[in-house]
């Protein structure tokens, strides 16, 4: 899935087909009260690799390598 190249570090995974991996995802989230801080900070830090211009960026990058010329916007 794509879930951990846009979270990273930032989220806690689990098996959503199996019940028992999503209990012990609740209980490691509920037994350990900095977590959910924790978690929260490492998101913003990861909010900092996805922008609009960064990939619009990006996206133009892909165009000139693909036309083999520059792109004008």
């Amino acid at each position: 899935t794509s879930l951990p190249e846009i979270a990273g570090d930032a989220a806690l995974y689990f098996d959503p087909y199996n019940t028992e991996d999503i209990a012990a995802a609740i209980l490691k989230f509920y037994a350990d009260p900095g977590l959910g801080a924790e978690l929260i900070a490492k998101g913003k830090e990861r909010l900092k690799e996805f922008s609009w211009k960064k990939n619009a960026a990006a996206a133009v990058q892909l165009y000139e390598k693909v036309l083999g010329e520059r792109v004008m916007l």
